[in-house]
This record gives C-alpha cells, sequence and structure tokens, in this order.
C-alpha cells in the first residue's frame, strides 16, 4: 500500500510540472555584422518575459573601451534595454536580463528586434531574426 501511495504521488509530481513547463514559450533572435552579434534569449508565460540579451564585439580593431546599446522590439515599438557599458571579460562580451511582469505585450516569434550599437564615434543598426 506505501509503495502505491508513492506511485500515485509520483505520477502527480509529474504530470503537474509537465504542465508547468508547458505553460511558458522559449524564442530566441540572433543578428550578426561584421562587427557585432547580437543574441536574445526569451521564455514567455502568461505573467511574465524573462530574458538574456547577449552583445559580443567580433570587430577586426581593438574592442571599444566603452559602447552604447538601445535594443527596440520594432514590432511592438517598445525599448527593451538601453545602456553605456564595458566588457566584464576577455572575450568583449556583455550580457543583461530583461524581465517584465503583468506586461501588456510580450516577445513573439515573428517581433522584428532591432539593437543600435555604438562605440569610438561609429555606429550600427543590427536586426534580431528569430532562429
Amino acid at each position: 500500500m506505501k509503495l502505491y501511495k508513492i506511485g500515485v504521488v509520483f505520477i502527480f509530481l509529474t504530470l503537474t510540472l509537465s504542465a508547468c513547463s508547458q505553460d511558458g514559450k522559449e524564442y530566441s533572435f540572433e543578428g550578426k555584422s561584421n562587427t557585432w552579434i547580437v543574441m536574445y534569449e526569451t521564455e514567455v508565460t502568461k505573467e511574465r518575459e524573462f530574458g538574456e540579451f547577449t552583445i559580443k564585439y567580433i570587430g577586426k580593431e581593438p574592442a571599444p573601451e566603452v559602447f552604447v546599446y538601445k535594443i527596440k522590439n520594432a514590432s511592438t515599438s517598445l525599448d527593451v534595454g538601453i545602456g553605456e557599458e564595458t566588457f566584464n571579460n576577455e572575450n568583449n562580451i556583455h550580457s543583461f536580463n530583461v524581465e517584465c511582469t503583468g506586461c501588456e505585450v510580450y516577445t513573439t516569434e515573428n517581433d522584428k528586434i532591432e539593437a543600435k550599437l555604438g562605440w569610438n564615434e561609429k555606429s550600427e543598426i543590427i536586426k534580431l531574426d528569430s532562429k
């Protein structure tokens, strides 16, 4: 009888956890130029969106000491991230998280995301495509 109860609890927990994990959708976006790679990975549920942006410098010149970025969801006209940063490691990578709870609009796989990057009096816009 004890083994039966453990089995029922196990099945209940498995079904509950699998139902929760299917509640969210994951999306990945990536854009690349000769100088930068920008990636966005996000998980969206009914209640919130949690994502991570990664900006990587891949240019031929030495990496800039400081760069600025403005990331926008062109589909919804929402600014997702704005900042002036330095690289936090020797691989010329900067990552940051974004989170929104109770937002009116969440990211979808069809959204158009743009990253405008500025460095050393240069700038470019990179369009991120859904992968």
